[in-house]
C-alpha cells in the first residue's frame, strides 16, 4: 500500500508551561518594558540584517485579474517593489510571528470563528415531511422566538421511512407516535431523465400559487396499515432491504393530474395532494443518483390536523447551516446553496439571498420529545453541525469552542482572557468582543518593525555564489503556471484536524466530534516541505495537469474558475531584509532568534501555493546590531558608533549586503552572544511543541511524497474527487464486522509529540476496503 505525507501537520497546543505571561491588570499598571513611550534599561534594542533564498519556486500575488465571460484561470500578477521581484514585510512578519506563536506556545492571534458543519449519513437522513406554519400574533404579525426569528409549527404530513422487523407487527417509530391523524405515505414520481429535463411541468406547493393534484392511490386506515400480512401482500408499497419507502400510484406510471381538472365523479377514486419539486434541471450540483420527486397525498381536512411547534433551536441550527451553505456560494451564483425546491419563495426579501420560512413551506423534519419538532431541513440527507453538546438544543461549535478547552488563553485577546502571552506582548494584538464595560479597548503595536525583502541576485548552481543584479539578473520569473486548486478538506475534519485529548491517535467520527474532555484540536498547521530533488520538470507538484496555455480538454473538467496562473519566482533567488527591534527581553531576543532559524536545518515556508510545494525557503539570519539606548543618550554616545554590540555569520562577507545596510556593514562593536540568548530560550521550550516545529521544518524528514489524501490509483488523476479517501476512511468506521474490523480501521494523523523521530504518513485507501 502507498504511503505518502499528508500535506501539513500540526504543533501541538499546551494548556500550562508559559512563563512570560503578564495579566492584563499588572500591564495597564505598570507595562515595564513592554512599551513604546520610552527606552527601558537592560533591554535589547537594534536591527537584524537576514538574507533569504528561495529554495524551492515562491510566488506572493499582488493584484488578480478574472475575465467572468471566460472559463480561464484567473491571473495573478507577482508582488513588485521599483517593478522589481519582492516580498511584502507583512508575509515575512506573518511567517516569523507564526513561528513565535507555536514556540512560545501563545495565543493565536488570529483564529477564525468558524462554525464546524458536516454532511450526515443516510442513517442520520430524515424523512418524515411536514409543513410550516408561521405563528402570527392578532395583527398578521409574526410572532419572534428567543433567537428573533419567527416562532413556527409544523404541520406532519407523510410518515418516515419504516423499519418492517421479521415477526413484528408494523409500528411507527416511538417519537412520531401521535403526529399523524392517517397514515399518509409519499409517492415517489417521474425518473432520473425525465425529472432533468426542461419540460418537466412540475413546481412546488406554494401558499401563493396553491395548487393540488391527484393520484389514484389506495386508500390507508391505521388498522390496515399495522397488519403486516397486508403491508407484505400489498403491492402498491415501495418496500427496499426491509424498509417501507413510500407508496406506488394504483396505475403504474400515472403522472399526476391536476386536481381542478379531475371529473367531480372521478375524484373517489383519488388522493388530493400536492408536489414538492427539487427541480434539477440547471442545477449543476445535484448528483446523479437523484431520480425522483415527490408527490403528497393532501386529504380534505387536512388544515384542521393538529400542528406541533417547531423548537427554536431547530429553525436557529436550520438557519446558521444553510446560512453557511449561502455564503460559500460563488459570487452572483443562479442558484445560491441551499436549493431550495422549485416554485419556493427563498425569501420575503428578494434582494436576500438567505433561504427563510414562509407559511406552507415543506421540510423534512425529525421530533426531539414530547411532540416537539427538534430537527428540520430541505432534504432528506442534510448537513449536521459540531456542537457543545449532543442533542436538539446543543450550541453550534467552533475552532474557538475547542481551543477554549485546551486553554482560554488561547483564544485571540477578548474581554475573558485574563493574560498577555508573550508573542502577543511582542508582536501586538487588538482586542475583539469586548464586554460592555468601562474601561478602554485593549491594543498593542509591536515592537519589531520589518522591511520588505528586496532582491539580490540569482545563485549560481550547486554553488553559494549569486550573480547580482547589475551582473546578468534579466528575468528571476519562470514562466506561467496554472496551479492546481488550492483546496483543504473542509473543516473539522477530525481524522486529521483533531485528535484524542491523552494526545493518543485515534479516529473520531464526525457525529461524535465535541468540545471537552475527550477531543482536542491537533495544534497550529504549517505545512510539510516536498522532496524537491525528485520533482521531475514538467510533473511539479504545484502544476496542474491542465495548463490554460494549451487547453486539450473540455472546460468542464479542467475546472479552471478555481484555479490561479501564476508566474513563480525561480529557486535561488537572493534577498535580504531587516527586523528592526525595541525594547526586548532576552526572552523576547531569544524567541525572536529562535523564529528566525529554529535549527541549521529549518526552512520556513511563504507565498502562495504552500501545500502544493511552493514556497521553500532558506532564511538566515547574517547579523545582529544592538544599540545600547542609554549610552546613545549621553555626550559620549551622541558622537559614538550607533551599535555597541554585533553578531555576524560565521564567514560572512557584508561587502555583499546591500547599500541600505551601510552602516550595519562597518559597524564594529563588542560581541553579541546571539547563540546563548537563542539556546537559552529554546531549552525552556515546551519539548512536544519543540520536536514538532523542528521536525517540521526540516526537509530531510520527507521520506515521502507530499500530497492530499487519495485512494488508491487517485495520483493519475489528483486535482478531482480528492474526498473519495475521506469518504473510502468513514466508510471503513463501524461498517466491519468484528472478525474483520482490525483490518479496516480507520485512519487518522497521527499527533507530533516529543518522542517523535519522524513525520509520520497516510496510506491510500483502496475504496473497497
Amino acid at each position: 500500500m502507498t504511503e505518502y505525507h499528508n500535506p501539513y501537520h500540526f504543533v501541538p497546543v499546551k494548556s500550562k508551561g508559559r512563563i512570560h505571561d503578564v495579566t492584563w491588570q499588572d500591564f495597564l499598571r505598570s507595562p515595564g518594558h513592554v512599551t513604546h513611550d520610552r527606552y527601558c534599561p537592560g533591554t535589547f534594542s537594534g536591527r537584524i540584517v537576514c538574507r533569504l533564498t528561495t529554495e524551492s519556486p515562491i510566488f506572493i500575488g499582488a493584484r488578480r485579474e478574472r475575465d467572468p465571460s471566460r472559463e480561464m484561470p484567473g491571473k495573478v500578477s507577482p508582488f513588485t517593489l521599483d517593478e522589481k521581484p519582492a516580498i511584502p514585510a507583512s508575509t515575512l512578519r506573518g511567517m516569523i510571528s507564526s513561528i513565535a506563536e507555536a514556540a512560545s506556545n501563545s495565543a493565536l492571534r488570529i483564529l477564525q470563528e468558524e462554525p464546524y458543519s458536516f454532511r450526515q449519513t443516510r442513517k442520520e437522513s430524515l424523512s418524515a415531511i411536514g409543513m410550516v406554519i408561521i405563528e402570527r400574533d392578532n395583527g398578521g404579525q409574526p410572532i419572534l422566538d428567543k433567537y428573533h426569528n419567527p416562532k413556527c409549527r409544523l404541520l406532519p404530513l407523510t410518515l418516515p421511512t419504516i423499519l418492517i422487523s421479521s415477526g413484528k407487527p408494523v409500528t411507527l417509530p416511538t417519537e412520531y407516535a401521535g403526529l399523524f391523524p392517517e397514515p399518509n405515505l409519499k409517492v415517489y414520481i417521474g425518473n432520473k431523465d425525465s425529472i432533468r429535463g426542461a419540460d418537466f411541468p412540475y413546481e412546488t406547493y406554494c401558499r401563493d400559487h396553491d395548487k393540488f393534484y391527484g393520484l389514484a392511490l389506495r386508500p390507508w386506515s391505521w388498522q390496515s396499515f399495522y397488519d403486516k400480512r397486508e403491508i407484505l401482500r400489498d403491492e402498491c408499497l415501495n418496500i427496499k432491504n426491509s424498509y417501507l419507502l413510500a407508496q406506488k400510484p394504483l396505475i403504474n406510471d400515472e403522472a399526476p393530474r391536476p386536481w381542478n381538472e379531475i371529473p367531480e365523479k372521478e375524484r373517489k377514486d383519488y388522493m388530493r395532494g400536492i408536489l414538492r419539486v427539487l427541480g434539477c434541471c440547471g442545477r449543476k450540483d445535484i448528483p446523479s443518483s437523484k431520480k425522483h420527486e415527490l408527490f403528497i397525498p393532501y386529504p380534505e381536512g387536512v388544515e384542521k390536523w393538529k400542528t406541533f411547534e417547531i423548537l427554536p433551536e431547530a429553525i436557529e441550527r436550520f438557519y446558521d447551516l444553510a446560512d453557511q451553505r449561502t455564503e460559500g456560494s460563488e459570487d452572483g451564483a443562479e442558484w445560491p446553496l441551499p436549493y431550495e425546491p422549485k416554485g419556493t419563495k427563498r425569501n420575503p426579501n428578494p434582494a436576500d439571498k438567505k433561504f427563510r420560512f414562509k407559511d406552507g413551506d415543506l421540510v423534512y423534519f425529525r421530533p426531539a420529545s414530547a411532540q416537539k419538532i427538534g430537527w428540520i431541513s430541505l432534504s432528506s440527507i442534510w448537513r449536521s453541525r459540531v456542537q457543545t453538546r449532543s442533542g436538539y438544543d446543543g450550541l453550534r461549535a467552533t475552532a474557538h469552542s475547542f481551543f477554549e478547552q485546551v486553554d482560554p488563553e488561547l483564544l485571540p485577546f477578548n474581554a475573558d482572557r485574563k493574560v498577555l502571552t508573550i508573542a502577543e506582548q511582542l508582536f501586538g494584538f487588538v482586542e475583539s468582543d469586548k464586554s460592555n464595560d468601562n474601561r478602554p479597548v485593549l491594543t498593542l503595536a509591536s515592537r519589531l518593525f520589518f522591511s520588505h525583502a528586496h532582491i539580490q541576485g540569482i545563485k549560481r548552481p550547486n554553488s553559494e555564489e549569486w550573480l547580482p543584479d547589475n551582473k546578468g539578473l534579466n528575468d528571476p520569473s519562470l514562466p506561467a503556471v496554472t496551479l492546481k486548486i488550492l483546496g483543504n478538506p473542509k473543516p473539522p475534519c477530525p481524522a486529521l484536524y483533531f485528535k484524542e485529548s491523552n494526545g493518543k491517535p485515534k479516529y473520531i467520527g464526525k457525529n461524535v466530534l465535541e468540545p471537552g474532555s475527550r477531543h482536542h484540536p491537533q495544534g497550529r498547521k504549517f505545512y510539510l516541505h516536498h522532496r524537491l530533488n525528485h520533482m521531475v520538470a514538467g510533473h511539479e507538484p504545484w502544476r496542474s495537469r491542465f495548463q490554460a496555455s494549451s487547453v486539450q480538454s473540455d472546460l468542464e473538467e479542467c475546472r479552471f474558475k478555481q484555479k490561479t496562473e501564476i508566474t513563480p519566482l525561480k529557486p535561488r533567488a537572493v534577498f535580504y531584509f531587516c527586523i528592526d527591534f525595541d525594547n526586548l527581553s532576552a526572552d523576547e531576543m531569544g524567541l525572536l532568534l529562535y523564529a528566525l532559524k529554529p535549527t541549521p536545518d529549518f526552512r520556513h515556508k511563504l507565498g502562495m501555493g504552500k501545500p502544493i510545494g511552493l514556497g521553500q525557503v532558506n532564511i538566515e539570519p547574517v547579523g545582529v546590531f544592538r544599540v545600547d539606548r542609554q549610552e546613545r543618550y549621553t555626550i559620549a554616545g551622541f558622537s559614538g558608533e550607533r551599535y555597541s554590540q554585533v553578531w555576524l555569520a560565521p564567514n560572512e562577507d557584508r561587502d555583499r549586503w546591500p547599500d541600505a545596510y551601510a552602516l550595519e556593514k562597518r559597524a564594529e562593536g563588542d560581541t553579541l552572544d546571539k547563540n546563548a540568548l537563542q539556546e537559552a530560550f529554546r531549552v525552556t521550550m515546551d519539548k512536544d511543541i519543540r520536536q514538532a516545529i523542528e521536525l517540521l521544518g526540516d526537509p530531510k524528514m520527507v521520506k515521502a511524497r507530499v500530497h492530499t489524501p487519495l485512494v488508491e490509483g487517485g495520483e493519475l488523476n489528483d486535482e478531482k474527487d480528492t474526498f473519495r479517501w475521506f469518504v473510502a476512511n468513514d466508510t471503513r468506521s463501524g461498517s466491519k464486522s468484528k472478525e474483520s474490523r482490525t483490518k479496516a480501521d480507520p485512519i487518522c494523523l497521527e499527533p507530533l509529540n516529543s518522542l517523535s523521530t519522524r513525520l509520520p504518513t497516510l496510506p491510500a485507501l483502496s475504496e473497497e476496503d
